[in-house]
């Protein structure tokens, strides 16, 4: 469980990496882009890791999940020449909760996890329209490696499992930019996959503004789900809140 909340902490940058471009000429030469974000979202969902239980359902707010995240990491970078455009997104938490999952078995009153995960994105595509709206279309694959750590304990019984899945999912992006100012982009961004899970989709809209020649800033809201149902592990969560952002092309 903990492994679904800290992804909540984390989350992807695609839709950033992505709607800079916005504001970027095609170029023949290899542009290179990193970008830098937070992802203040909250956390809920129906999680399970063990056939001796019933799914138990998680919800924490964006303070919930800040206050029990134990480390993140994560980041973006962008390669890009004339219209073709390829993008690779990595995100690692590690986080902990006993508080705000509601157990199921009437027998179990407590809850401890502590989980961790990596989830990483990669696409490729083509920017299809130039100017004044830019539209980018993109193909690629979304995959996650989540280790979850659930221990349930009741006045007669105690439930520990400690359970790592992997799963990847293709998945089809597009993205469009609508220059605002000269120096600001409204940027919409959309993706939907499935495969291993039963659905994965995310959607983003924000705005970016470049404050100098290299470095840009972005803002915006961002809402997540993803279903992956596997035997007695569940994945079945949702995520939303507001993301920030920093870029930085080179």
């Amino acid at each position: 469980m903990k492994a679904f909340a800290k992804a909540a902490a984390v989350g992807l940058l695609l839709p950033w990496a992505a709607s800079a471009q916005a504001a970027e000429q095609n170029s023949p030469e290899w542009q290179f882009a990193g970008t830098f974000y937070a992802w203040l979202s909250d956390f809920e969902g129906n999680l399970n890791s063990s056939a001796a239980t019933q799914p138990v359902a998680v919800d924490l707010s964006s303070g919930d999940v800040l206050k029990h995240l134990k480390f993140g990491a994560f980041g973006s970078f962008q390669a890009k020449k004339d219209r073709l455009i390829f993008i690779g997104d990595f995100t690692y938490a590690h986080l902990g909760a006993e508080k705000n999952i509601q157990i199921r078995d009437v027998d179990l009153v407590d809850a401890d996890l502590d989980a961790s995960t990596f989830t990483s994105t990669v696409l490729g595509g083509y920017r299809v329209a130039q100017g004044p709206v830019d539209v980018d279309l993109m193909i690629g694959g979304r995959m996650v490696v989540a280790d979850t750590d659930l221990k349930l304990t009741g006045p007669q019984r105690t439930v520990e499992d400690d359970v790592t899945e992997t799963w990847i999912d293709p998945i089809v992006a597009a993205h469009v930019g609508i220059p605002i100012t000269r120096k600001t982009t409204l940027a919409l961004y959309g993706d939907i996959g499935g495969g291993s899970s039963d659905l994965t989709w995310q959607a983003l809209a924000g705005l970016q503004h470049q404050i100098s020649s290299h470095w840009l800033l972005s803002a915006g809201w961002r809402y997540y789900s993803v279903d992956y149902d596997k035997g007695a592990y569940l994945y079945d969560v949702t995520q939303s809140g507001p993301i920030l952002g920093a870029r930085f092309e080179f």
